[in-house]
Parts: C-alpha cells; structure tokens; sequence
C-alpha cells in the first residue's frame, strides 16, 4: 500500500487550559495558543511548528509518511504540560520542545507551577476554583 496524503492528521489533542488562554497541540499544525479572554471572537496568541530534519530514523506509520514538505512533517502528541511557567510539549517526530510564553495573557503562565490537561493535578483544582468565584 502507498503511504498517501490521507496519512496526515491535523487533529488537536487535549488543550491545557489557563483562565484566558487555551494551550492546543495539532498533530502536523504545531502548537497553538489562543487567546480566549473574550469567548466571542478568540485570538491566535502564539504559533510554533518546527523547521524538522529531512528524515528521521523512524517515522510514525500513520502520522508522518505522508508526501508532505519536509516543513510540515511535525508529529505534535503530548498534551501541552505547564511546569513552572514553561509550556512542555512532544512532537513524537522531532523532539522535546520547552517553550517560554510572552504573548498576551503571559501573566497566566508564570503564576503555574504545574497543569496538564488531562487531569486535575496540580494548579487544576485552583483555576477551577477562581473559575467558579467568579
């Protein structure tokens, strides 16, 4: 079978959410911020995809064999993982990426110690009690 177009995804995985920002990984779109301190008309606040290497010892058999650019052979997997105000985020293609967020809204990253979005550990259960006082 040839490995097609139709190997691409540009699914998002889980967000991590701030009180104003929503943190998103996209398989082949990189990582977006966006800013949604006004719910009605949110913002593109930050924007990476990286500049991968033409190949890689192993590409994943259903993400990154497509015929596309090698610009756009990124694998982003991970939910996006706040650790001291730093963004952590997997691209299962290219690597670890640690992130410093600058954009609007950066108060928000500074302030967490630790928040992913698939569970409620860490400053979870604080932004969800600042969400309901409100």
């Amino acid at each position: 079978m040839a490995v097609t177009e139709s190997t691409r995804s540009y699914s998002s995985h889980n967000p991590t959410l701030t009180q104003n920002l929503a943190i998103i990984d996209w398989h082949w779109g990189g990582l977006q911020i966006i800013d949604t301190s006004d719910p009605t008309h949110p913002v593109q606040a930050g924007f990476f995809v990286p500049d991968p290497p033409a190949s890689v010892a192993n590409e994943d058999p259903a993400l990154s064999q497509g015929t596309a650019s090698r610009n756009n052979k990124t694998v982003f997997w991970s939910y996006p993982i706040i650790n001291n105000g730093l963004i952590y985020v997997i691209d299962v293609r290219n690597g670890l990426f640690i992130f410093k967020y600058t954009g609007p809204q950066a108060n928000e990253m500074s302030q967490i110690n630790f928040l992913e979005g698939n569970t409620n550990l860490g400053d979870a259960v604080d932004l969800d009690e600042n969400q309901n006082s409100q």
